[in-house]
């Protein structure tokens, strides 16, 4: 599933992913009746985190492969990514095109991915945008007019318990209340522990419970700024 989660403020944009992809091993009975569902970690090497000769990031989470029609054989959207990064983005395309390009080009394969992507930079006139969008769904969000915030995706379940309001029902009952963090204050190392402290809880909560892992491995992070950007961390081939 994956874990990504894009937090700006007023210094820059920052975008994180995990590295790990897993595959569902399903196994069925005579009446087709599900007897084993066993999540296997294919690896912790994925790249979910991407960024163009002109300074736009893109992080996808979700369905992690896609069919080639040619070979009958599935392959990881990653590659696809780094296809249309190399082959179809210009220098002087803006987020939103970028958002276009994505969209078009898996159009073609009609696999209907449950694939989420964030996109996310500035215009040349610094002007922020950062883009949200489900390519099953065609559901799309624009984020970065406010002065800071965050959006997380893939498997959120774990990390999003912290903003909600949560009822424990023992001898007593008690009301954890919503957390309220004051992205306007975030600076850009903030954001970055931020992002940091999302997926680091998702991988360590899962560790100590009884689902299948499917967060996991490096967290690579990337800052956007106006004028610059930087890998705070990425994997590299060694």
């Amino acid at each position: 599933m994956s874990f990504i989660i894009t937090t700006y403020c007023n210094e820059g944009i920052v975008m994180a992913s995990d590295s790990r992809i897993t595959y569902n091993n399903t196994s069925k009975g005579q009446n087709d009746e599900i007897i084993n569902n066993v999540g296997i970690n294919l690896s912790d090497n994925v790249n979910k985190l991407f960024l163009t000769k002109n300074g736009i990031g893109i992080s996808a989470c979700g369905t992690a492969a896609i069919l080639n029609f040619e070979t009958n054989i599935a392959e990881p959207i990653s590659g696809h990514v780094e296809k249309i990064i190399n082959e179809e983005i210009f220098e002087e395309d803006k987020v939103d095109i970028v958002v276009e390009k994505i969209i078009r080009y898996f159009d073609k394969f009609n696999n209907n991915l449950d694939t989420t992507f964030h996109v996310a930079g500035y215009d040349k006139e610094f002007n922020r945008k950062i883009v949200r969008f489900n390519l099953a769904t065609g559901k799309r969000e624009d984020f970065g007019k406010e002065i800071a915030g965050a959006t997380w995706d893939g498997e959120t379940i774990y990390f999003s318990k912290l903003f909600n309001e949560t009822e424990v029902n023992g001898n007593n009952k008690f009301v954890f209340p919503q957390l309220d963090i004051p992205f306007q204050f975030f600076n850009l190392q903030d954001a970055i522990d931020f992002c940091r402290f999302a997926i680091d809880i998702t991988i360590k909560t899962m560790r100590f419970t009884n689902v299948v892992k499917t967060v996991g491995g490096n967290i690579d992070v990337l800052v956007i700024k106006p004028d610059e950007e930087i890998w705070v961390s990425k994997k590299e081939l060694h």
